[in-house]
């Protein structure tokens, strides 16, 4: 299967970026204790086989990292 490349026209750059804005004005901000919910309520599953382990435990380290930083 090929692939056509077209060019990016400025006007439908400047669309899609008004419609992101417009996508992320609708959803507001979620609290502190709306985002915890949400990451405690998610499905734990194995990582992916491809993963290296070495990415798999950097990765769990960044998000460890990042769950101390905001609870404090």
């Amino acid at each position: 299967m090929s692939k056509i490349m077209r060019p990016v026209t400025a006007n439908n750059i400047d669309g899609q970026r008004q419609l992101l804005h417009t996508l992320l004005e609708g959803l507001g901000e979620a609290s502190s204790a709306e985002i915890e919910a949400a990451l405690a309520s998610r499905e734990l599953v194995q990582p992916e086989d491809e993963l290296p382990p070495e990415v798999v435990t950097h990765l769990q380290r960044r998000i460890q990292d990042a769950a101390k930083k905001s609870a404090s």
